[in-house]
């Protein structure tokens, strides 16, 4: 029996080597030639990642953007919050392969005047909690970036940091394949702030404090205007980040959006 199943594992093995061997493959010359391979030609930088993490009980710097995605020429507001109130520091990495390095510095800003902005409010029946907090960055987006996920990290004079996530489109670009960062999902499970008293989700299993509407501690509404908890990241570590590596890695022709621009 056992050699019955091992002869019938290597039958479909042959038979998919035979259809793969079938495959109108593009040439390696195509593949290489799209905006994703060029755009990982060019230096990278390790230094996206965060030395000392701000936390959502101290609040050292937190974040959010405007929008969840911005096209190319377009401009994204960053809403930041420094307690206590101190310079901080914006620096725009694209996330990718960069040779192994994971991102490129694009751009950066400041040292800006922070100021520790009003603390988060929270509606007792529904749940959803908001940063009512003043603008402290518009980012014009340049029409040479590549499309792509992008992270501003924030960092504060005292050497805490923070990230902000956002998307770049490229809206005029038909070619390749369409990578979606399911940001409505990261908001479904942000706690911000995850305070182990305050902070609610969608979900029971991370939300904290008084009941809502829904029976428990958990949300029924969440906002984009309020940072993600702890990193600041959303789940894009614990999701995408590998992935994307791998994908540009291997010079896939790719263009970015989120699940908020393909249900609008």
């Amino acid at each position: 029996m056992k050699e019955l199943i091992r002869s019938k594992v290597w039958l479909s093995l042959l038979a998919l080597l035979a259809i793969l061997s079938l495959w109108d493959w593009p040439p390696a010359s195509v593949l290489a030639a799209n905006p994703i391979v060029e755009e990982n030609q060019q230096p990278g930088s390790s230094d996206w990642v965060l030395l000392k993490p701000a936390n959502d009980v101290d609040m050292q710097i937190k974040g959010y953007a405007s929008a969840t995605s911005v096209n190319l020429g377009g401009a994204i507001t960053f809403y930041v919050s420094v307690s206590p109130a101190q310079n901080f520091t914006v620096e725009i990495y694209r996330m990718g392969w960069y040779d192994g390095a994971g991102g490129r510095l694009m751009q950066q800003i400041g040292p800006l005047n922070g100021a520790k902005q009003p603390a988060v409010t929270l509606d007792a029946a529904t749940g959803l909690i908001t940063a009512p907090w003043s603008p402290s960055y518009t980012l014009t987006v340049p029409t040479t970036w590549t499309s792509g996920i992008y992270l501003a990290k924030l960092v504060n004079a005292n050497g805490f940091g923070n990230y902000i996530p956002f998307v770049v489109r490229n809206d005029s670009y038909k070619g390749g394949f369409l990578f979606q960062s399911g940001v409505a999902t990261y908001q479904a499970y942000n706690n911000f702030p995850n305070d182990g008293a305050t902070g609610k989700s969608l979900y029971h299993i991370n939300s904290f404090g008084a009941n809502t509407i829904s029976g428990g501690p958990h949300a029924v509404k969440v906002s984009f205007n309020r940072p993600y908890a702890d990193y600041g990241d959303g789940d894009f570590f614990k999701w995408d980040y590998n992935l994307i590596r791998w994908l540009e890695k291997s010079g896939y022709d790719l263009v970015y959006a989120t699940d908020i621009d393909l249900h609008t």
